[in-house]
C-alpha cells in the first residue's frame, strides 16, 4: 500500500524508534526505509519527537548539497521563488537554494558589558543592541533571536543544530580573563553557521582580535588608527543613505580589509593607503561596525545609515522560507486593542464630575465596533490610592464590572499596587521617584510581591470584577514594563499570556525602523510579549504624569496613524495596534487624539483579534519549525495559533488542492501571504499553475 502511494507521487513519512545510544542502528534503519522510496524519522520508543536519524546534511556546503536519498521522488520541480520586478527593490532579495529538512532559523547573540555607567549597563536582554535595533529585522525576515550573556554563563561546548548564526551583539564588552576562549570557540564555529560582528570588534587584546580575523580571512590588524588624512570612500553600495546620508568621519577607523569574495557595502582609504571595510558580507557571515551601521541624531534616536533588511539577509544566506507572519490573519492586517487601567478613576476635565473611565467606556469601547483587552489597578479599584475618597471602591468596582459584562471586552489585570519597576536591580529604577502607587496607610509599603502583584489581582478581577466564566486572559505589565523571568514564568504558570514593553514609535517625527521593536524578548527560557506598538504617554513626550493638565503634548497621540502607514509600506512591519491608558479621557486633546485613530482604523481594511490572541499568535511564531522538502513543498509545524506564512511575491502560489491545512493565499504588496485553517502540520506546495479548487 504504501508503494501505491509514493508511486502516485505522495511523500511517505515512516516513523520508527530505536535504542538513542545505537546511532548506527539508527542510521540502518533509516537506510533501509529510504531504499524502499520512502522518508525516514528514526525517534526514540517514548515517540517524544527526538531526531535520531538521518543525519541532516552538512551546512557548510547548503548551496550545493544535493537532496538526501532519504527524499522521494517528487514531481519535476518548478521555479524557485525568485525576486519582484526591480520597482522595489528594498522589499524582497534574491535567493539561495536550502538543503531538505529542518530550516535552521535561530540566532544565538552574546551579548553582556559591565559598563561602570549605569546607562551602558548592558546584564539584560532588553538592554543589548541587538533587541533595541536589530531583533526586529531579523524576526521579519523569518529569524528568532537567543541571547547568551558571555559575563554568567559559561559557552556551550557544541550549539544546538537549530542556530543558523553567531551574532556578537553592537555592546558586547567580553570578560579580560575570557577573551581567549571566546576566540577560539568563535574560531571554532565558523564552520556550519554564519557570524556576524554587529557594532565592533569584540576583543581589547590587538592580537587576539588580529588572529580572529585572520582565522575568517581578513586583511589588516584590526588595530586602530590614529591618523586619518584624505579620507575618502572608495567603495558605497546602493544599500548605503538607508534613513539618514553616509558621512565621513575619521572616528572609529580600523586597519580592516574584507576577505576575498565579499561583497563590499562600504569601503573606506586614506592619502596614505591605509584601508578600512566597516560594512559587508562575506561567505561566513558579515561585519556592520559602527560608525557606519548607524546614525545618532541629537536626541539620541538612531537611524540605519545601510538597510538592514538587505545586510541580515544577505549575510545569513539569503535564504527565501516561509516565515511564520504576525501581521497578518486570512491575508488581513491585525487590529487589536488594549488598555492600561491607569486613569480609570481620574475626574475628566472633558464632562466635569465624570470620572475618564466613564467617558472611554461611551467614546471609544462602546462606539467602536472593535474588540477590547481591558486591565484594571486592583489597589485603584478598591479605593486604596493615597488620594482616594470614601464611596470610591463602590462606583468604580460597579463600573468596572459593567464593563467587563461587555461580550466584546477582554478581561485582564494591570497589577495590585502598579509597580513602577519590576525588579530593584534594573538600570532604570533612578528614572522613578517611587516604587509604586502611593497607597494609604497602613498598606504603603515598597517592593514587588509576585504573586500579590500578579496572581493576587488576577484572582480579584476574576472574583469581584468579571462576570461568571468570563476569565482573566492576559496581564498587563506597569511601570517601566521590564519583568525579570521570576515574574514571567509565574505568568505562564497561572496560564496566562502577558503584554508589555517595547519602544515601537515610528513616525513623521521618528522615521526610522529602529523605533519598530522586537515583537518578543526572550530570557532564560521565558518570553516577554512586546506592545505592537507604544501608548499615548510616549507619543505626548512623557511631559505630564497621568493626571497632570499642563502639558501641551497631550494629543501627540495623532502621530500613530502615520506610524501605522509607515509600518504597513515598503513592508508590513507591525499589526495596528491602539494601546492606551483611561486617563486619555482627562482632557479633550488626548480623548480627541485617540477618537481619531479608531476612525482611521475604521476605513482600513483590518482583521481584529484580541490582545491575548495577538500574545499567543506571537509566542507559537517562535516556536514554529519550518522543514524544506524542496523548493516548491514546505512542510509547517507549530501549535496552530500562528496561522499566517509570508513569502516574497513571486510567479509563484500555494497549490491548494496539493497543499494541506492551507486555505487560500493574498498577494499584497511585495508580499504573498499564505493562510492556514490553524492546523498544527502544514504542508504547502507552491506552483504557477495551480489547479481547480473550491
Amino acid at each position: 500500500i504504501l508503494r501505491t502511494i509514493s508511486q502516485a507521487g505522495v511523500p511517505v513519512y515512516v516513523v520508527d524508534y530505536v535504542d538513542p545510544a545505537d546511532t548506527k542502528l539508527a542510521e540502518a534503519t533509516a537506510r533501509r526505509i529510504a531504499a524502499e522510496g520512502f522518508v525516514p524519522f528514526i525517534s526514540t520508543v517514548e515517540l517524544d519527537g527526538k531526531f535520531l536519524a538521518p543525519k541532516p546534511p552538512k551546512r557548510a556546503a547548503l548551496a550545493s548539497a544535493p537532496a538526501p536519498k532519504a527524499v522521494p521522488t517528487l514531481p519535476p520541480a518548478l521555479p524557485a521563488v525568485v525576486a519582484p520586478p526591480a520597482a522595489a527593490p528594498r522589499a524582497v532579495l534574491p535567493a539561495t537554494p536550502l538543503p531538505a529538512g529542518e530550516v535552521p532559523r535561530w540566532i544565538f547573540t552574546l551579548f553582556g558589558n559591565a559598563e561602570p555607567d549605569v546607562e551602558d549597563l548592558v546584564r539584560w536582554p532588553i538592554d543589548s543592541g541587538t533587541a533595541m535595533v536589530a531583533q526586529m529585522s531579523l524576526e521579519w525576515l523569518g529569524y528568532e533571536v537567543d541571547y547568551f550573556n558571555v559575563h554568567t554563563h559559561g559557552l556551550p561546548a557544541e550549539l544546538d543544530a537549530k542556530y543558523a548564526a553567531i551574532l556578537l551583539d553592537r555592546y558586547l564588552h567580553i570578560p579580560r580573563a575570557k577573551e581567549a576562549a571566546v576566540a577560539d570557540w568563535l574560531i571554532a564555529q565558523q564552520r556550519g553557521r554564519k557570524v556576524i560582528f554587529f557594532g565592533a570588534l569584540p576583543f581589547t587584546d590587538d592580537a587576539l582580535n588580529e588572529r580572529v580575523l585572520k582565522a575568517f580571512g581578513c586583511g589588516g590588524t584590526g588595530r586602530s588608527v590614529k591618523s586619518v588624512t584624505g579620507l575618502r570612500a572608495v567603495t558605497t553600495a546602493k544599500q548605503l543613505n538607508f534613513e539618514a546620508p553616509l558621512n565621513l568621519t575619521p572616528v572609529g577607523f580600523h586597519d580592516l580589509r574584507a576577505p576575498a569574495g565579499s561583497e563590499v557595502l562600504l569601503s573606506l582609504a586614506t592619502v596614505d593607503g591605509a584601508q578600512f571595510d566597516p560594512l559587508f558580507i562575506a561567505p561566513w557571515g558579515g561585519m556592520l561596525l559602527d560608525p557606519y551601521a548607524l546614525f545618532r541624531r541629537p536626541d539620541l534616536d538612531e537611524l540605519w545609515l545601510v538597510d538592514p533588511f538587505y545586510f541580515f539577509h544577505a549575510a545569513l544566506g539569503r535564504a527565501v522560507l516561509p516565515v511564520p507572519d504576525t501581521t497578518t490573519r486570512d491575508g488581513v492586517r491585525i487590529f487589536f486593542s488594549h488598555i492600561d487601567g491607569d486613569g480609570f478613576r481620574h475626574v475628566s476635565s472633558v464632562e466635569p464630575g465624570r470620572r475618564s473611565g466613564e467617558l472611554i467606556v461611551e467614546r471609544v469601547i462602546k462606539k467602536y465596533p472593535f474588540p477590547f483587552t481591558v486591565s484594571f489597578i486592583e489597589a485603584e479599584i478598591r479605593g486604596l490610592v493615597v488620594d482616594q475618597k470614601p464611596g470610591d471602591a463602590a462606583l468604580l468596582a460597579r463600573q468596572a464590572r459593567e464593563v467587563l459584562a461587555l461580550p466584546k471586552v477582554e478581561a485582564a489585570s494591570h497589577a495590585y499596587k502598579h509597580p513602577f519597576y519590576w525588579n530593584a536591580g534594573d538600570r532604570t529604577v533612578r528614572d522613578y521617584k517611587r516604587a509604586n502607587l502611593l497607597l494609604a496607610e497602613p498598606l504603603n509599603h515598597t517592593g514587588v510581591e509576585l504573586r500579590r502583584e500578579i496572581e493576587g489581582s488576577v484572582r480579584y478581577i476574576e472574583r469581584e470584577l468579571c462576570p461568571p466564566g468570563k476569565p482573566v486572559k492576559i496581564f498587563l505589565w506597569s511601570g517601566n514594563c521590564r519583568p525579570w523571568p521570576e515574574a514571567l514564568r509565574l505568568v505562564r504558570e497561572l496560564g496566562l499570556e502577558n503584554m508589555n514593553g517595547g519602544e515601537t514609535a515610528m513616525s513623521r517625527k521618528r522615521p526610522s525602523v529602529t523605533r519598530v521593536s522586537a515583537r518578543a524578548l526572550p530570557w532564560d527560557g521565558e518570553l516577554q510579549i512586546t506592545a505592537a506598538n507604544e501608548n499615548e504617554n510616549i507619543y505626548r513626550e512623557r511631559w505630564a504624569v497621568s493626571g497632570d493638565t499642563e502639558s501641551p503634548f497631550f494629543g501627540g497621540f495623532v502621530l500613530a496613524e502615520d506610524g501605522f502607514e509607515r509600518m504597513e509600506r515598503p513592508r508590513r512591519l507591525k499589526p495596528v495596534n491602539i494601546y492606551f491608558h483611561f486617563y486619555s479621557g482627562d482632557n479633550l486633546a488626548s480623548l480627541n487624539a485617540l477618537t481619531r485613530l479608531f476612525e482611521w482604523a475604521l476605513k482600513q481594511e483590518l482583521h481584529s483579534i484580541t490582545a491575548s490572541d495577538y500574545a499567543r499568535l506571537v509566542r507559537d511564531a517562535r516556536a514554529t519549525r519550518v522543514f524544506r522538502q524542496s523548493d516548491t513543498r514546505w512542510t509547517l509545524v507549530n501549535s496552530g495559533a500562528l496561522r499566517t506564512f509570508r513569502l516574497p511575491k513571486s510567479a509563484l502560489v500555494p497549490d491548494l488542492a496539493a497543499s494541506r491545512g492551507v486555505t487560500g493565499w493574498r498577494v499584497s504588496g511585495d508580499a504573498l501571504y499564505v493562510h492556514t485553517d490553524g492546523s498544527p502540520r502544514v504542508e504547502l506546495v507552491l506552483t504557477e499553475r495551480p489547479g481547480a479548487h473550491l
